[in-house]
C-alpha cells in the first residue's frame, strides 16, 4: 500500500525559468504601479515593452488603474511617443485609449497636454500610423478628451493629414477631422476653417475611395453652418454641381452625406436657384423612393428647404411625389420619417 502510494506521488519537474525581461504578475499580490512605471521608463527596449504589454493587460482593472496613475504612468507614456523602438511606438496608442476608460486616467491625460500624441500622426512606420487613427475613434468619444484634441491643435495636423497622408489613410484622417468639428462648441468648425478644411472636403468629394467622399460630405454639411464655407462652397464651379452627381451614385453612405450637405446649403436662397436650375429636383423625386433611412431623412429635409422656391414647387407638387410623402406620413414604425414627409408635404402644398 505505501509503495503504490510513493508511485502516486512522483515528483515533478522544477517550474520553467521566467525570462528576465519579462513582466509578470503574482497571484494575489498587491499591485505596486510603481515598479511596473520604472520598467516602463526602463533603459531596455525589451522590459519596457513587455512593461507596456502588461499595462494594457491591466489598466481595465480599477484596483490597479488606480495604483498605475498615482505612480505617474500618464508621464512615462507620453515619454515613449518618440521611442527608439517602432514596437512601442504601435502599442502606445492603444495603451492611452484604454487609459481614457477610466475617469481618473482622462483627467492624467487631458493634465497632461495631449498634443504630446501628435508625433505619433506623422510617424515614420505605418504601423504606428494606422494604430493612432484607430485608437484616436476611441479617445474622441470621450468629451474631455475631445475638447482637449481640438484645444491642443489637432485639426491642423488632420487637415494636413488628409492631403499629406498616404492614400488608403487619408479617409481615416477625414474620419478623425469630422469626429472633432462634432465638439459640443464651434470652436472646432472654426478651427478648422482657418486650416483650409473646407478646400480639403471638396477635393475629397472627387476621391476614388467611397469612405473619404463620405467624410468629406459630412466635413462640408458641418462646415457649411458658417456663412465662409457656405459661399465658397456656392461660389466654387464643384461645389453643388459635385454633390450633385453624388446623390446619383449607388454608395448609400455618399448619397446620405451629399444629401445632408445640400440640405444645409440648400438654405441659401441662391444656393436653391442653382439647384433648381440644374434639374436637381427630378433627382430628389427618384430619391424618395429609396430604402436606407439616412438618405430618405435627408432627401426629405431637402424637399422642405426647396418648397418655397416657386420652380421646385411646381415640380414637386405631383401626384406621384405627394402619394409617396403621404404613405410615409402614415408610417408607425418610424415616426421621424413620418414627421418629416408630413413637414414636406405641407410646405409642397402651402400657397405662396
Amino acid at each position: 500500500m505505501s509503495g503504490q502510494h510513493i508511485f502516486k506521488c512522483a515528483t515533478q519537474n522544477n517550474p520553467k525559468k521566467i525570462p528576465d525581461k519579462k513582466i509578470t504578475l503574482s497571484f494575489g499580490t498587491k499591485i505596486n504601479g510603481k515598479v511596473l512605471v520604472s520598467k516602463i521608463k526602463h533603459a531596455d527596449v525589451e522590459v519596457r515593452l513587455n512593461a507596456l504589454k502588461a499595462y494594457c493587460d491591466q489598466i481595465n482593472m480599477p484596483q490597479f488603474a488606480v495604483s498605475f496613475l498615482s505612480a505617474g504612468v500618464v508621464p512615462a507614456l507620453y515619454n515613449l511617443v518618440k521611442d527608439e523602438s517602432s514596437d512601442i511606438r504601435a502599442l502606445l496608442p492603444y495603451a492611452i485609449s484604454q487609459t481614457t476608460k477610466s475617469p481618473g486616467g482622462v483627467s492624467e491625460l487631458v493634465k497632461g497636454g495631449m498634443d504630446n500624441m501628435k508625433p505619433l500622426l506623422h510617424d515614420d512606420v505605418e504601423q504606428v500610423r494606422s494604430n493612432t487613427y484607430k485608437e484616436l475613434e476611441t479617445i474622441l468619444k470621450n468629451t474631455l478628451c475631445l475638447n482637449a484634441l481640438v484645444a491642443n491643435g489637432y485639426i491642423d495636423v488632420l487637415v494636413s493629414r488628409a492631403s499629406n497622408e498616404i492614400p488608403k489613410f487619408q479617409p481615416r484622417a477625414l474620419k478623425i477631422l469630422y469626429m472633432c468639428l462634432l465638439c459640443p462648441d464651434t470652436t472646432g468648425l472654426l478651427l478648422a476653417i482657418d486650416a483650409g478644411a473646407v478646400d480639403i472636403a471638396m477635393l475629397h468629394l472627387k476621391s476614388e475611395n467611397n469612405q473619404s467622399i463620405e467624410y468629406a460630405t459630412k466635413i462640408i454639411g458641418l462646415l457649411c453652418s458658417e456663412q465662409g464655407p457656405l459661399q465658397k462652397v456656392i461660389n466654387s464651379s464643384d461645389g453643388i454641381p459635385t454633390l450633385m452627381s453624388l446623390l446619383n451614385g449607388t454608395n448609400v453612405a455618399t448619397i446620405a452625406g451629399s444629401a445632408a450637405a445640400l440640405m444645409v446649403i440648400l438654405s441659401d436662397d441662391q444656393a436653391k436657384f442653382k439647384y433648381v436650375d440644374a434639374d436637381g429636383i427630378q433627382t430628389i423625386i427618384k430619391l424618395i423612393q429609396h430604402t436606407d433611412r439616412a438618405v430618405l431623412l435627408h432627401v426629405l429635409k431637402m424637399i422642405s428647404v426647396l418648397a418655397p422656391h416657386p420652380k421646385a414647387k411646381i415640380e414637386l407638387n405631383t401626384p406621384v411625389v405627394i402619394s409617396r410623402l403621404e404613405s410615409m406620413e402614415v408610417d408607425t414604425v418610424d415616426l421621424l420619417v413620418g414627421k418629416c414627409a408630413r413637414i414636406a408635404k405641407e410646405l409642397i402644398l402651402r400657397m405662396p
